[in-house]
């Protein structure tokens, strides 16, 4: 028997200049010529990086500047070092192993595609910060012996101090934006894996047109699983039941977020697959799933600046890849952007 269940049609944008793709699963995550820089999610990329040198109003040139947010990056690097350092001092009970083996793996992703940009951002010659190490680590987080002082409940929280993300993150340019609220969103979600979920409020952004994309991508995900559930029994039923618990109540937030600029849920979806055994529905199911991230991603520089906007990608992140990880769906450093082959 075959199932119509169409996916929502994908937003697709394109940019030389910007570096991005935007296609049905996730934006082309590339390095710029000039500053590595990752990709965005516009079709219409705020890029407001300094040039290297920049003209005065009498047509001189004047000193370089440096490119937008070099500092938070470096900083965000230097974070990163140290969040590995600490999951690499964790001994994990059993059951949080493969948690903790996840975010280490996401973790050096992250670091190594934030080391390029930092790199690049400063400029070849450029002299960097010594990178981190167990020698330059604060005594709180090393003891004296050496002996780990870390538990996985500290690590947790240190992979999301959501007071201070949204906020630090509303001062980022738009060319970055898109980067590090795929870096944080992921963080949120691996804390939530560990044990420490961050605390949620209720979702103030995106909102009007900016939710549309989400909104599509969100009703679509609804739709999928109610006809997984209602394919299914037993434990499978349980979870796809357990992913509508998720995804309804955050289609409904984000439904009101768009407000009249939100179109008619439609009928129905004509994607055509088959459903009749368990394996079938299990690739269905991370289909769906795995869409998500690019939903939130879709149009993110645009936030650049919108505290609200940002927390609530940041949370609409985090819970979407929650659904992925339930139905296994692999996750990247970077949800909703593809990082290029020779990082991964």
């Amino acid at each position: 028997m075959v199932t119509t269940m169409a996916p929502y049609p994908p937003a697709r944008a394109a940019s030389t200049a910007g570096g991005y793709v935007l296609g049905r699963r996730s934006v082309v995550l590339t390095f710029g010529v000039a500053a590595l820089g990752l990709g965005a999610c516009d079709s219409e990329p705020a890029d407001d990086r300094e040039t290297p040198s920049q003209a005065d109003s009498a047509g001189q040139p004047g000193p370089p500047r440096p490119l937008a947010d070099t500092d938070l990056l470096l900083e965000t690097w230097q974070d990163t070092q140290e969040l590995e350092l600490l999951a690499g001092d964790v001994s994990p009970p059993p059951e949080a192993r493969e948690s903790l083996t996840e975010t280490t793996r996401i973790l050096g992703i992250q670091e190594a595609v934030l080391a390029r940009l930092v790199r690049a951002q400063r400029g070849a010659t450029a002299p960097l910060p010594k990178e981190v190490s167990r020698a330059t680590q604060p005594p709180d987080v090393v003891s004296q012996t050496g002996a780990p002082r870390s538990d996985l409940g500290r690590l947790a929280t240190a992979l999301s101090p959501v007071e201070d993300t949204p906020q630090k993150l509303s001062a980022v340019s738009g060319s970055n934006l898109p980067t590090l609220l795929s870096l944080h969103g992921v963080r949120y979600a691996c804390a939530e894996r560990l044990g420490s979920p961050p605390g949620r409020t209720m979702l103030a952004g995106p909102t009007r047109a900016a939710a549309i994309t989400l909104l599509a991508g969100l009703r679509q995900a609804v739709y999928g699983f109610e006809v997984l559930a209602a394919r299914s029994s037993g434990e499978e039923r349980e979870r796809h039941r357990s992913a509508l618990m998720t995804l309804r109540p955050l289609t409904r937030t984000v439904t009101e977020l768009a407000g009249p600029a939100a179109p008619a849920a439609p009928l129905g979806y004509g994607w055509e697959q088959r459903l009749e055994t368990e394996s079938d529905r299990r690739r269905a199911a991370r289909e769906l799933a795995g869409a998500l991230p690019a939903a939130v991603m879709a149009g993110a520089s645009a936030r650049a600046g919108d505290v609200d906007a940002i927390d609530g990608s940041l949370q609409a992140l985090a819970a979407v890849l929650g659904v992925g990880v339930a139905v296994g769906v692999p996750v990247s450093g970077f949800p909703g952007l593809t990082v290029p082959a020779f990082i991964e």
